[in-house]
Parts: structure tokens; C-alpha cells; sequence
């Protein structure tokens, strides 16, 4: 809470739609430069002038920047999840990689042999 008495309050449960994503960044990068000011020694004049409501900035910008951690940590988790279910884990992935490569070979040996007959005739 803010020294006038407002708040932002954030909606755990809430979802994060692809449109919502430039936002997100956004957030994102205001938070970690909110994160390096706050690891700054504060001076004798922000202290003069902003004295609580810095203190009260930096505090929410770390809640923030918490939240944001979280929240990105469970759409990757979701992401994850997501791949899996249609079948993109990595034995799919090592696998469709040897059909193409095998498929590539079996290609390049039909026009090799193409070529050698052309040659011969």
C-alpha cells in the first residue's frame, strides 16, 4: 500500500492471452529497472524528496517483479505442458529429425542415381 492509502492488486488466477504479452514485457522491463535503482544507495537528496513514497515504490516495485517471476515461470509451465500433450517432447522432435534426414538421403540418392544414368546413356 501506497502512503495515500491506494494499492495495486494483482489477480493471481488471472490469464495472460498472447495480446497481453507486449504488456507483459513492459512490466517486465519497468520492474528491472525498478529491481537495479533499488539496489542503488539512495542519496541525501531522494531521500529529501521522495523520502516514504520512494521507499513505498520500491517496495511494490519488488512485489511486482515477484509476481512477474511467477506468472512467467507458470506460463512456461504451461507452455511446457502444452507441447507435451501434442506430442512435442524431445524423443518427437529427435525423432521426426531422423525421418526428415532419412528422407533427405533417400532423396539425394534417387537424384545421385538419376544423375549416373543420365551419364551412362
Amino acid at each position: 500500500m501506497f502512503p495515500d492509502g491506494s494499492e495495486v492488486v494483482i489477480d493471481p488466477d488471472a490469464e495472460i492471452s498472447s495480446h497481453d504479452s507486449r504488456f507483459l514485457l513492459g512490466v517486465v522491463g519497468a520492474a528491472i529497472g525498478a529491481a537495479i535503482a533499488a539496489s542503488m544507495p539512495a542519496s541525501d537528496a531522494e531521500n529529501r524528496l521522495m523520502g516514504e513514497t520512494a521507499d513505498a515504490v520500491k517496495d511494490r516495485a519488488g512485489e511486482v517483479w515477484k509476481e512477474t517471476k511467477r506468472r512467467g515461470a507458470d506460463l512456461a509451465s504451461k507452455g511446457l505442458d502444452e507441447a507435451e500433450r501434442q506430442g512435442l517432447t524431445a524423443e518427437a522432435a529427435g525423432a521426426a529429425a531422423r525421418s526428415i534426414v532419412s528422407k533427405v538421403a533417400g532423396v539425394a540418392e534417387k537424384a545421385g542415381n538419376d544423375i549416373v544414368d543420365r551419364t551412362r546413356r
